[in-house]
């Protein structure tokens, strides 16, 4: 008479058991996914600001004037580059600049630079077009490009999965048009040396 109820606790205790184990299974995976979404977020918004400090330093190299004593210097830049990331309690670990300004009188170093101690980021793989190509633009380009560590975007939360931000490393480029050395006129004669007496023979724009 009473082998029913029995039966009945036993089936409670078996569906218990199973839901239980299906916890155990799901619970990692529900936990990665949204941590992996946080993570992820969290990179794709702070991102932005890598790029804006990217912008940030060729605006720099780009409207600097093509006088010695005003040449562009990679520690300004970086410097720059370091003052924008900031505001967002980030920094970089390397800075690099490149150009392909044709005249050396304009030139900023007349070589690419870099400043900065991370050994695992570089340049984009698409080079500057050679000066004096027809696709290289007129008075030359610069390109900044800033290298931030992963760990300043976001806070290593996937670690215990196998995902870990440590020496990992972000960076955005931006690349512009020389501004100040647009294939110049040469200067009347008398009218002596420097950017103030030079002529542009194409029209640059202003930068964004």
């Amino acid at each position: 008479m009473y082998s029913a109820p029995r039966r009945k606790t036993r089936h409670k205790a078996s569906r218990s058991g199973v839901v239980t184990l299906e916890l155990i299974l799901w619970l990692p995976i529900v936990m990665a996914t949204v941590l992996a979404a946080i993570e992820f977020g969290l990179i794709l918004v702070n991102f932005k600001h890598v790029q804006f400090a990217s912008r940030v330093g060729a605006k720099v190299a780009a409207e600097e004037l093509a006088s010695s004593t005003t040449v562009p210097s990679i520690i300004d830049i970086h410097a720059k580059v370091n003052r924008a990331l900031s505001a967002m309690g980030m920094s970089t670990c390397k800075v690099l600049l490149e150009q392909n300004i044709p005249s050396t009188a304009c030139a900023l170093n007349n070589s690419d630079q870099f400043m900065g101690v991370c050994t695992n980021c570089g340049p984009p793989s698409t080079t500057l077009p050679a000066a004096g190509t027809p696709s290289a633009v007129p008075g030359g380009t610069v390109r900044v490009t800033v290298c931030v560590e992963l760990s300043q975007l976001t806070p290593d939360l996937l670690s215990s999965f196998g995902f870990s931000t440590t020496g990992k490393v972000v960076n955005a480029s931006t690349a512009y048009p020389y501004k100040h050395c647009i294939e110049y006129d040469p200067p009347p004669v008398g009218a002596g040396s420097g950017p103030a007496a030079m002529t542009p023979s194409h029209l640059v724009p202003d930068l964004p």
